[in-house]
C-alpha cells in the first residue's frame, strides 16, 4: 500500500513493501518527479538495505559454526512493514524479528523506520534495535535514485554531482562479485565536482574519506538541485545510467559489501555496526529539494 504525506513544497509517498521511498514530488517546480520511477534498467526506486549491505562473500555468512545464505542488500527491502504512525509531516513502520528472520540472519531485532518532511527536505530516520539477549552486527543503508536529468529538455551533460567540499576520498575497488579488493584508490583529488561522463560510470562505486556534509545533483542551466545530506556515513556509493536511464544513486551506507578475503563473518564486514542487547541504535539520511 501506497501511503502519502505533502505540504507546501512536497508531496512524499511511500510504499510499505520494504518501507521503501516511492515518489518525491517538487511542488515548487509543477510537481516535478525528483524520486526514480523504477523503469527500465532498474525497477527499485529506493530500498532500505538491512542487516547486511551489498553481497556477500559466496551468498552466505557463517554464525557460530551455522551457514547462513543471503541475497543482496538483505531481506528488509522485500518484506511488508507495518504502519505504525501516520500524520500530515510524518510515516513511521516497523517490522520484528520473526521465524523467517531468524532462518537468515540469526539475531532478534526491530527496525523502525521514518519519513519526515519539513519545508523542502524530506528526513529518513532508521532505529534498530537489539531486541535478543547477545550483540548483535548489521550494516543499514538507503539506496536512493534520483531523476536525472530533471527535465526532458536537459541532457545528462547538463548536470553534475556536487560536493559541499573539495574531496581527497578513496574509490573502495570491488571484483567482478562486488566484493571489496582492500584496494583504496584516491578519487577526486582536491576536486569538489563529479561529472556523469566520469569513467566510473555505468557501474556502482562506492567512496570512503568523504569530509563532505552532502552532495548534490545540480542542474547547471536552472540550479536547481537535489541534495543527498550524509549525517557522517562511512562510506557513500554511486550508480548512474547515463544514455541508458534516467537516474543517479547517492546512497549515504552504515557499512559495505564483502570483501573478496572475507572469513564470512558479519562481525569482519567493513565499517559495521553493532548494537548491545536492548540497544537502540539510529541512523538518518535528509534530502532536500530547491533552487540555488
Amino acid at each position: 500500500m501506497i501511503y502519502s504525506m505533502e505540504n507546501d513544497f512536497l508531496k512524499v509517498e511511500v510504499n510499505d513493501e520494504g518501507a521503501q521511498l516511492w515518489n518525491i514530488y517538487d511542488k515548487k517546480d509543477g510537481n516535478a518527479p525528483r524520486l526514480w520511477q523504477g523503469e527500465k534498467v532498474w525497477n527499485e526506486r529506493s530500498p532500505l538495505l538491512f542487516p547486511y549491505i551489498g553481497c556477500l562473500k559466496d551468498g552466505k555468512f557463517i554464525e557460530e559454526g551455522i551457514t547462513y545464505e543471503g541475497a543482496p542488500h538483505g531481506f528488509a527491502k522485500t518484506v511488508v512493514h507495518q504502519l505504525k504512525e501516520q500524520s500530515e509531516d510524518h510515516l513511521v513502520f516497523v517490522i520484528h524479528s520473526d521465524e523467517s528472520t531468524i532462518k537468515q540472519y540469526p539475531w532478534p531485532f526491530e527496525m523502525e523506520t521514518e519519513y519526515r518532511i519539513q519545508d523542502n527536505r524530506l528526513t529518513w530516520t532508521a532505529r534498530i534495535t537489539n531486541t535478543g539477549e547477545r550483540e548483535m552486527p548489521f550494516s543499514i543503508g538507503i539506496h536512493t535514485g534520483y531523476m536525472c536529468p530533471f527535465d526532458t529538455k536537459y541532457a545528462a551533460s547538463d548536470y553534475v554531482l556536487r560536493f559541499e567540499k573539495k574531496e581527497n576520498a578513496v574509490h573502495l575497488r570491488h571484483n567482478e562479485n562486488g566484493n571489496l579488493t582492500g584496494e583504496e584508490i584516491p578519487f577526486l583529488n582536491g576536486e569538489d565536482v563529479l561529472t556523469l561522463d566520469h569513467e566510473q560510470f555505468p557501474n556502482s562505486f562506492m567512496l570512503g574519506n568523504v569530509v563532505s556534509d552532502y552532495i548534490q545533483i545540480e542542474e547547471l542551466p536552472t540550479g536547481h538541485y537535489s541534495r543527498v545530506y550524509l549525517k557522517g556515513a562511512p562510506v557513500a556509493a554511486f550508480w548512474a545510467q547515463p544514455g541508458n536511464a534516467d537516474y543517479v544513486c547517492i546512497q549515504p551506507w552504515y557499512g559495505a559489501p564483502d570483501s573478496a578475503d572475507s572469513d564470512y563473518s558479519l562481525w569482519s564486514k567493513r565499517a559495521v555496526q553493532k548494537a548491545e542487547p536492548g540497544e537502540t541504535k539510529e541512523y538518518s539520511q535528509t534530502i532536500e529539494i530547491g533552487t540555488l
